[in-house]
C-alpha cells in the first residue's frame, strides 16, 4: 500500500489502542494553550504493533513523527500476544504442499463470521497480508521456518516469529524505530486530544500527563 506524506499529515494524529475522553464534557481542559512545548508532524498514540508500525511509516514518509505510550514499556496488547500470523504467501504454502491463496483466505475469513463482515475490508486485509509479512521480514522480525494451522484458524497458512510469542514484533520494531531515529516516549498518556473547538474542528494536537505535570504536544 503506498502512503504519501500528504496523506499522513492531513490525518496526523494517530490512536491504535487509545481511549480518549468526552471533549464536549471537558471543554476546559482541552481549550487551545497559547504556547506548545513541542511541534511535531505526526503524533501515534499508543507503541504496540499497530502504533508502532504507524510511527515507523510515518518517518520513512519524511514525517517529523513521535509515538506516545501511557506505560513505562512499549508494546501493548501485541506484547502480550501469541505472535501467530496468518497470510497466504505462495512461498510458503507451496513449500509446504500447500493449495492456497489470498482469495481462499478472504473466502474462509468471511465463512468464519457467518459473512456478516463488509467483503472489500476482508480482501484488502487478506490479500495484503503477505506485504505485511514481508514488511516485518524489513524491520527485523524473524520467523520460525514452515506454516500450521494455529488454533482457531481454518486452514495451515500461520507462522510465528523466533521466539515464538508478540513481544519479538515490539522488540524489532522498537530497534527499528531507533535506528531510523523515531522517538517512543514511555510514561507519556495523553489525557485529551486539542481541537480548534472543544467538540468540532481541526485537531491541532494532545495534552500528555507525565505524571509531574502536563506537556502539550503541537500536532500541525
Amino acid at each position: 500500500m503506498t502512503i504519501n506524506r500528504r496523506q499522513l499529515l492531513a490525518s496526523s494524529i494517530i490512536a491504535p489502542f487509545a481511549s480518549l475522553p468526552s471533549l464536549a464534557s471537558a471543554a476546559d481542559l482541552c481549550s487551545v494553550p497559547q504556547a506548545w512545548d513541542k511541534t511535531y508532524d505526526v503524533i501515534v498514540i499508543g507503541s504496540g504493533g499497530a502504533g508502532l508500525s504507524a510511527g515507523i511509516v510515518a518517518k520513512e514518509k519524511g514525517a517529523n513523527t513521535v509515538v506516545l505510550e501511557k506505560l513505562p514499556l512499549p508494546g501493548g496488547n501485541t506484547m502480550v500476544s501469541g505472535g501467530g500470523l496468518n497470510a497466504a504467501i505462495e512461498a510458503d504454502y507451496k513449500k509446504a504442499g500447500v493449495k492456497d491463496s489470498p482469495q481462499l483466505h478472504t473466502e474462509q475469513t468471511l465463512a468464519a463470521g457467518d459473512n456478516r463482515a463488509d467483503p472489500e475490508l476482508v480482501k484488502t486485509l487478506c490479500e495484503k497480508v503477505p506485504e505485511s509479512v514481508e514488511w516485518l521480514k524489513k524491520v527485523g522480525v524473524q520467523f520460525k521456518p514452515g506454516i500450521y494451522q494455529i488454533y482457531g484458524g481454518l486452514w495451515p497458512r500461520c507462522r510465528n516469529p523466533v521466539g515464538q510469542s508478540g513481544g519479538d514484533y515490539i522488540k524489532a520494531c522498537t530497534q527499528y524505530a531507533k535506528k531510523i531515529g523515531l522517538p517512543i516516549l514511555t510514561s507519556h498518556k495523553v489525557t485529551s486530544i486539542i481541537r480548534e473547538k472543544p467538540d468540532s474542528g481541526r485537531v491541532l494536537g494532545v495534552e500528555v500527563d507525565l505524571g509531574n505535570g502536563k506537556k502539550r504536544i503541537l500536532e500541525s
